[in-house]
């Protein structure tokens, strides 16, 4: 009996102690996509297409109002032999 109660306290420290454990993992996961949507969210902001047109026209790039297209009538890729 006694070499139970003493098995029964030992695997209840263990369990006690690995939950412990992943509660922290859960809690430093949950910080962690925080912090990753902060992130993405000023890359967004900083990367966004309005953004770079705006930087373009400031640095003197125009918007080109034609665009052409070229089609080749001969293959990329030729066989040789």
């Amino acid at each position: 009996m006694v070499v139970l109660g003493i098995l029964q306290v030992y695997f209840s420290n263990k369990l006690a102690t690995r939950g412990k454990i992943s509660q922290e993992f859960e809690e430093k996961i949950i910080q962690l996509e925080k912090e990753n949507q902060q992130i993405r969210s000023e890359v967004a902001r900083q990367g966004g297409l309005n953004e770079l047109t705006l930087q373009a026209t400031k640095k003197g790039f125009i918007k080109n109002p034609a665009i052409v297209n070229f089609s080749s009538k001969i293959p990329v890729a030729l066989h040789s032999r």
